[in-house]
C-alpha cells in the first residue's frame, strides 16, 4: 500500500463499484464525524499489486452533512447514502453521488 491513507473511521458506508470499493462518511471518536469519500481498487490487491487509496473529490451543492450510522448502497452509477447521524441529531436526507460526475444531488 503506497500513498495516504483515510482517516480511521467506523460507521461508515461502503459499496464496490467496477473494481473500486468506495467508503463514504463515518466517525472517529476523537476526531469526529467526516463526510469524505475515499475508493480503492481491489482488482489490483486481489492481483497481488500494490495500490493506494485515493481520496474522491465531489462537488455539488447538496454535499452532505458529516455522517455517521447511514447506510449506503450503489446501483445505476450513483452511491445512494441515507439515515444515520449528523452532530447528534437524525439525518432524514438521501444523498447521492452521481459516481461518474462525482456530483451529490440530494432526492
Amino acid at each position: 500500500m503506497t500513498g495516504k491513507l483515510p482517516e480511521r473511521r467506523s460507521y461508515t458506508s461502503s459499496d464496490v463499484y467496477q473494481n473500486y470499493l468506495y467508503v463514504f462518511g463515518g466517525q472517529d471518536l476523537k476526531e469526529g464525524t467526516y463526510n469524505s469519500v475515499w475508493r480503492i481498487n481491489l482488482k489490483v490487491i486481489l492481483d497481488g499489486g500494490n495500490t493506494s487509496w485515493d481520496f474522491v473529490k465531489t462537488s455539488g451543492q447538496c454535499t452532505p452533512k458529516p455522517l455517521s450510522h447511514h447506510n449506503g448502497f450503489i446501483a445505476n452509477e450513483c452511491f445512494y447514502n441515507y439515515g444515520g447521524i449528523h452532530s447528534g441529531d437524525s439525518n432524514s436526507n438521501v444523498y447521492i453521488l452521481n459516481l461518474k460526475t462525482n456530483e451529490w444531488t440530494i432526492l
